[in-house]
């Protein structure tokens, strides 16, 4: 056997090791970032000593911020595997903030709580300024009625916008998704937008226009419907 090894230091102190065992000598790049994530979520678990659902959320909280900032799809399907982690087969990212300032303190404390009170099987997460949430879909690929309410009324009551990008299904698209819905919530604000919900889908064409002058990717634009069908011919090509 061959072994990867880690140390875990606290205070800058030696705490202990992690280990990764396999047959061969040639570790992949994704061994590399999973003895590192397994060596944090140890020190946190053991120094804080939280309950095994706080453990779980903070896994779930670091997967997502890491996929928004954009890791790779193995570094994604590694992580989602030794966390055991499971996400929605349909899912639409929400981009949450207030349209006037109200300090961090705010979003992190008062509104993280409420979405966690109004929509507690979805994740969220604080992430640039703003409370994201990734919702689940109903079959057809839509924000179910009650949820959109829940959403529109929070906003309307607390003065919020929410952009909300297009759907999809595969988890490794989280970061294009995750633009779109923070561009929708941009958008809101260039083009004057009294909606407090904002669905990216909507406003697409603008976007487009106002990155006339760089490089695009088309398909970032594209009716969701379109990436539904390509990713579809994908896996049954």
């Amino acid at each position: 056997l061959f072994y990867l090894a880690k140390r875990m230091y606290t205070d800058g102190n030696l705490f202990g090791y992690v280990f990764m065992l396999q047959s061969t000598a040639n570790f992949d790049h994704a061994c590399y970032d999973m003895v590192d994530y397994i060596a944090k979520m140890t020190i946190d678990f053991i120094l804080g000593n939280p309950s095994a659902v706080d453990v779980k959320n903070r896994v779930y909280d670091n997967l997502l911020i890491d996929m928004f900032k954009g890791i790779n799809g193995d570094q994604i399907s590694s992580r989602i595997m030794a966390g055991k982690m499971t996400f929605p087969g349909r899912m639409c990212i929400a981009a949450i903030k207030p349209r006037y300032f109200r300090g961090d303190n705010y979003i992190v404390g008062t509104l993280m709580n409420t979405l966690r009170q109004l929509f507690p099987k979805d994740h969220y997460v604080y992430f640039e300024k703003a409370a994201v949430v990734l919702f689940n879909l109903d079959g057809d690929f839509n924000l179910p009625d009650k949820t959109k309410d829940l959403l529109r009324n929070l906003c309307s009551q607390e003065r919020l916008v929410a952009g909300l990008s297009n759907p999809y299904s595969k988890i490794k698209s989280t970061r294009n998704y995750y633009q779109q819905a923070v561009k929708a919530m941009e958008l809101s604000r260039m083009l004057d937008i009294t909606d407090d919900v904002v669905e990216y889908g909507d406003y697409a064409f603008y976007d487009m226009i106002s990155n006339a002058a760089e490089k695009m990717n088309v398909a970032f634009y594209c009716h969701p419907a379109l990436a539904t069908l390509r990713e579809f011919d994908n896996d049954n090509s």
